[in-house]
């Protein structure tokens, strides 16, 4: 009898959370992908940039879980830049997920994060990713490389033929203590090495970097987002929307074409 309750009481609970951590994605809609080593600062990132004056939490509120992919889905208020509102850009969904590379044996974040995207029912207008690194953290011992790697080995994320933008924020929590500016400087020089790679070499990703440090303001979070969203006054068009057909007409996802941010 105890046995029976506690199974479902367990199944129960399995339910709950994979009910809590599902979204409905809508068409219009623009889906961020947060992604980054353990500690990057991932969710930390999303609940600050939600804090934004430009946006305005229209789902339900954000509890981070490490082990499950967490969307929470924002409208763009009119503080929001009118550059995004000239685009039609009316909601983002930001994607918190877990680590692709972690010590952690009960966690298969690319198992995690392809069930969430098999589940979405309507493409969204485009996906962009925020790739999030600690300053503290060598990125030579967690290249970019490896994490994206993970990404788009889930499908339809990896069967898309357009190349996809990506920007890079470095995290700094001034509270775990004080960084060298040397180890500052090093760091963040191996980052923009291994971001001029992926432009050399990936012609999936078009990354940039955010040239101001993350320390918890929601202004410079959402200043992040608005990079990753706005164009650079180029004429290149569009990531791909999450398996969108290359048969839908072009610039349906403009805005999020690559580049380094000046």
């Amino acid at each position: 009898m105890m046995h029976n309750l506690t199974r479902l009481l367990a199944d129960w609970w399995n339910k709950f959370k994979q009910g809590s951590s599902a979204l409905s994605i809508l068409e219009d809609d623009i889906v961020v992908f947060v992604v980054g080593p353990t500690g990057s600062g991932k969710s930390w990132f999303i609940k600050e940039a939600t804090r934004a004056d430009s946006l305005v939490k229209s789902s339900r509120d954000y509890h981070p879980f490490t082990k499950k992919v967490q969307a929470i889905r924002c409208e763009l208020t009119d503080e929001a830049k009118i550059d995004l509102r000239k685009e039609g850009i009316k909601s983002i969904v930001f994607v918190d997920t877990p680590s692709f590379l972690t010590a952690c044996d009960d966690i298969d974040a690319q198992k995690e994060v392809r069930t969430w995207v098999e589940q979405i029912e309507r493409r969204p207008r485009c996906v962009g990713v925020i790739y999030m690194h600690r300053i503290e953290t060598d990125p030579v011992i967690e290249p970019i490389q490896n994490h994206l790697r993970e990404l788009t080995a889930i499908p339809p994320l990896g069967n898309s033929h357009s190349s996809v933008r990506l920007h890079i924020v470095i995290s700094h929590d001034t509270a775990s203590g004080n960084v060298s500016e040397v180890k500052i400087k090093k760091h963040g020089s191996s980052l923009g090495t291994q971001m001029d790679t992926l432009i050399e070499s990936e012609s999936r990703w078009k990354p940039s970097m955010h040239h101001v440090h993350f320390h918890g303001e929601p202004e410079v979070a959402w200043r992040a987002v608005e990079r990753l969203l706005t164009t650079g006054g180029g004429t290149n068009r569009g990531v791909a929307g999450l398996g969108r057909s290359q048969e839908e007409p072009e610039g349906q996802c403009r805005g999020l074409q690559g580049g380094v941010e000046q």
